[in-house]
């Protein structure tokens, strides 16, 4: 019963370090990782198996959980797939690989990676785990060296170990990789502890940057207000309609570029954020440009203006990786409404 309930949280890891949720997936080789797909984390399953029996057996189990009407179960072999490219959001293989005869692992991976449409994750045992469970059989075990520059060729690839098995994952485009490097910072922001009376209740809480992961744009606040914290949203109401006029303005809209902050808690009273918080926060500020990218950061506001050691405001500077183009914070304009228009007249510069 340990082992079992063991191997179930296995499943459950690789899903989370994975980031599949709320998605379509395809799982190889018919199993329990399809039920905790589909129960806990909400995704619409399709698990293939090329043994009837193996199909017959995970179908019944499905159907003492009550989720089977969201797991489709088919027979397929998957060195020859049947599906149409992209079919699937994600294409989970949970120590399968090893199963494949050596000769048909290249066409398995290329079989994967053909029907997904953002990720392909392949799980499979490390040596040692290889030798515990099948030190016996016939299979052989996976050279993750040759895995990963397999899967190399098809696009960028990140790397995970938990306990005896390895996690390989292989994004099929640039945006997909920048959503889930973000979500895993999102994960370190939320979980960050290092300011005394920050990021444990709202409305004290992080907010994560918000936006489009291949913004040409990206725009650094302060820090978040107390509403902003609450709702979890960026730039919300007063200043919010100030800077979501600055993006009508630029053929823009929250979608399309990038809002973060340079400190991502609210503070008591709204207060200025002191050096040693400015500094606690700078890894995450500096790992979101790194991911996004930018074309242009707009600094908006004293605090980011500061932070990115700009010399003046509306002056558009060249760095190494990026232009940097420091406004006024909205908040200020909200205060001095009749400066409106010769404001949004200066984000003519951010046009692309």
């Amino acid at each position: 019963m340990v082992n079992q309930t063991h191997n179930l949280q296995a499943r459950t890891d690789v899903l989370e370090k994975s980031r599949i949720r709320n998605k379509t997936i395809l799982d190889i080789g018919a199993g329990r990782l399809a039920i905790i797909a589909a129960r806990d984390f909400n995704c619409k399953v399709t698990s293939i198996d090329i043994s009837k029996e193996e199909l017959k057996n995970a179908k019944e189990e499905a159907a003492q959980t009550g989720f089977d009407k969201k797991i489709k179960f088919e027979q397929e072999d998957a060195t020859n797939l049947s599906y149409k490219d992209n079919s699937f959001d994600a294409v989970v293989s949970y120590c399968a690989l090893h199963h494949i005869n050596l000769n048909k692992r290249k066409k398995f991976i290329y079989e994967l990676y053909k029907v997904a449409k953002e990720k392909i994750v392949i799980v499979d045992f490390s040596k040692i785990g290889f030798k515990q469970i099948h030190s016996n059989d016939n299979y052989s075990s996976v050279d993750f060296a040759w895995l990963e520059d397999e899967l190399s060729t098809f696009g960028k690839v990140k790397k995970y170990q938990i306990e005896n098995r390895n996690i390989y994952i292989c994004f099929k485009s640039e945006k997909t990789l920048k959503q889930f490097e973000l979500s895993e910072l999102e994960d370190e922001v939320y979980n960050c502890r290092k300011c005394p009376g920050l990021n444990i209740e709202k409305p004290h809480t992080a907010v994560m940057g918000q936006g489009n992961p291949d913004a040409r744009l990206m725009f650094v606040a302060q820090n978040p207000c107390e509403l902003c914290a609450i709702y979890n949203k960026i730039f919300y109401k007063g200043s919010g309609e100030v800077l979501d006029k600055g993006l009508s303005r630029i053929g823009e809209n929250r979608e399309t570029v990038y809002i973060t902050n340079v400190c991502k808690c609210h503070t008591p009273k709204n207060r200025r954020n002191n050096k040693i918080e400015i500094d606690n926060c700078r890894p995450f500020l500096e790992k979101e440009i790194e991911i996004i990218k930018p074309e242009i950061i707009v600094p908006l506001g004293k605090q980011a203006f500061n932070w990115f050691d700009c010399s003046d405001w509306y002056k558009m500077e060249e760095r190494d990786d990026y232009k940097i183009y420091p406004v006024s914070h909205p908040a200020f304009i909200i205060r001095n409404q009749e400066m409106l228009d010769e404001y949004l007249e200066k984000w003519n510069l951010l046009k692309d």
